[in-house]
């Protein structure tokens, strides 16, 4: 997903083989921190909220946010 655009659809899906498989996802390669952090606001910015019956204010959307940190040696770099 390119940046800025917007992709409201999740699809869940279970596979032929059996496995499952989740379309809709965007994954981003980030170095520091501050990318990091550039990342989850955007993806907050992108939560749809609504009023419900109980609550004008109530935010009924979710989002998972996933952090995946590696570590290397400078050795397996090369």
């Amino acid at each position: 997903m390119a940046t800025g655009e917007r992709n409201n659809k999740i699809n869940i899906r279970e596979e032929k083989n059996g496995t499952i498989a989740i379309y809709g996802l965007h994954e981003e390669k980030v170095d520091k921190a501050e990318d990091m952090a550039r990342c989850l606001t955007r993806g907050s910015g992108f939560r749809t909220t609504a009023s419900t019956f109980m609550n004008n204010n109530s935010s009924r959307s979710h989002a998972i946010f996933t952090i995946t940190i590696e570590q290397h040696q400078i050795d397996d770099l090369y």
